[in-house]
């Protein structure tokens, strides 16, 4: 099977879809801020209710960006590192999960009271099962975790996805039938979840990984046939604002018990988001160039560290505050949100961002120098073989 035909490289505009996505998911709990005694959390308040599709937003691109890199690591290389490949993620990801875990079972353990629920619940975080444990009914306490689900449903997926498609790639004929078989297998996601919702209750639905790998996977989808198909059609840009404004239009009016998301809503919403990422990355539009505005970058860039943090603090603040206005206390729930989210990022998040790029240049440089002396090795066709002695044609040992 061919390499990638067009590489990524960095699209600022992916940043901007970022902040998109994170500015939904905090709309919606600020609304829950609105109400006295309503935590965030899924019951969705009264502004911007269906904010949580952001998180299907989020999904999309990270199967698109993940699925890309491996396929272009795979073409460098002959194969995908593993190793690297979760060692990478861990730098990404860990780091800031810790300044989490740590920091809401200090405010728990303050507390008093429900500190063992919660470790339970910090184990489940750690080893990327929330989901699950949320699924099974196992108490966790309440305070600053339950948001975690949807990372342990992109953990599980890229644990999984490396090795799948490795497998697919070897297996199938034509990347045509690698396409065709995301598809399938999201499809089928979908089916799933339809039938999960009607069995066990649309919270079961909305959380497993079986049921909500259909956005991953048509983020992957997308991957291979931009990679390896050469998919990348220039009026796909003209569909970046409306697609863009269907999952706003949606994220405002929709309600998360609503029977039609389980029943292909979900699903339609990938489709969506993957034909935003599509136009995204393909030729430039107002739209795309207001997408890659610095602004809308930077609030991208810290998009991971914010879907974090701000959940326990406005979870903190509307226990605290119950008192006071809903407008004091989404104030101060953004304020305080604000300085953690930033302090985090600069002082936790960039510096282990900083190693995992020193390390990944590191790789290069080395791949790069063996590449070299490999071809310095190799006869020349039809001539004398070359020099075989590295030190003596590099100055290298």
């Amino acid at each position: 099977m061919r390499s990638p035909s067009i590489r990524l490289g960095h699209q600022p505009a992916l940043d901007g879809l970022r902040a998109v996505a994170i500015v939904l998911v905090v709309l919606e709990h600020t609304g829950d801020l609105l109400i006295a005694d309503d935590p965030p959390g899924f019951s969705g308040g009264p502004f911007m209710p269906g904010g949580f599709l952001g998180v299907d937003l989020f999904f999309v691109l990270s199967g698109f960006l993940i699925t890309t890199l491996l396929l272009e690591e795979r073409a460098d290389r002959g194969r995908v590192g593993l190793l690297a490949f979760y060692e990478r993620r861990a730098l990404r990801l860990l780091p800031a999960l810790g300044v989490l875990l740590v920091s809401t079972t200090v405010w728990v353990a303050a507390a008093g009271d429900g500190l063992r629920n919660h470790l339970r619940g910090v184990a489940g975080a750690a080893a990327y099962v929330s989901n699950w444990l949320l699924s099974a009914s196992v108490d966790t306490g309440d305070f600053g975790l339950g948001h975690l689900w949807s990372l342990a449903v992109e953990e599980q997926f890229y644990l999984a996805w490396p090795i799948l498609l490795t497998v697919v790639l070897f297996v199938a004929r034509t990347p045509r039938s690698v396409v065709a078989a995301c598809v399938v297998i999201a499809v089928l996601a979908a089916v799933q979840r339809s039938r999960v919702a009607d069995s066990a209750g649309v919270l079961d639905a909305y959380v497993r990984t079986d049921t909500r790998a259909d956005g991953l996977l048509i983020g992957g989808a997308l991957a291979v046939a931009r990679s390896l198909c050469g998919f990348a059609p220039r009026w796909s840009r003209h569909l970046v604002l409306p697609g863009l404004c269907v999952i706003v239009t949606l994220a405002a009016t929709t309600a998360f018990t609503d029977a039609w998301l389980y029943d292909g809503g979900f699903f339609v919403v990938a489709v969506v988001s993957g034909t935003v990422v599509c136009g995204a990355i393909t030729g430039t539009s107002r739209t795309t160039r207001v997408l890659a505005s610095r602004p809308l970058q930077r609030v991208g860039s810290y998009s991971y560290t914010a879907y974090l943090l701000h959940f326990p603090v406005f979870q903190a603040v509307g226990d605290r505050l119950s008192d006071a206005g809903p407008w004091a206390r989404i104030g101060f729930a953004w304020a305080i949100s604000l300085v953690a989210i930033t302090a985090c990022h600069r002082w936790v998040e960039q510096p282990f961002l900083d190693l995992k790029e020193r390390r990944s240049d590191a790789r290069s440089r080395s791949r790069s120098r063996h590449a070299q002396l490999e071809r310095e090795l190799v006869p020349e066709q039809g001539g004398p073989a070359r020099d075989a002695d590295p030190i003596d044609r590099t100055g290298r040992p």
